[in-house]
């Protein structure tokens, strides 16, 4: 759980002092981390969940029965479809929440902080 990682209070804090910050949860699976980190405060509308396969995501949405109430954005795409080696100076930064597709991340600059959750077997 992403919650157990000790940059978790920093993650949270980010929330406050950046206010046109987005969580991206890339390999979200049922969103459940994605959740936590919303009923930890931080808005969720500026939280979002990729998968790659779209049937985690109905399957989160089945498991937390919030599929019509649930306010953190949660789509599917492909990271290794991605350029981000190459930003379009002509795109816009997405607002925060309405992100729909991981092209729409292509807009510089791109500010990212990367966590990784590896679970110990």
């Amino acid at each position: 759980m992403m919650s157990m990682n000790r940059i978790y209070p920093a993650v949270l804090a980010t929330a406050r002092t950046s206010p046109d910050s987005l969580f991206l949860d890339l390999g979200c699976c049922m969103g459940t981390d994605v959740r936590k980190l919303v009923l930890d405060g931080y808005p969720a509308a500026r939280v979002a969940g990729c998968d790659l396969r779209h049937t985690f995501v109905d399957a989160g949405h089945a498991l937390f029965a919030n599929r019509d109430t649930c306010r953190t954005a949660f789509f599917t795409s492909d990271i290794f479809t991605l350029d981000l080696a190459n930003p379009d100076p002509r795109a816009a930064t997405p607002r925060p929440g309405a992100v729909r597709s991981l092209d729409e991340l292509r807009a510089p600059p791109i500010s990212a902080q990367l966590n990784y959750n590896i679970d110990a077997v």
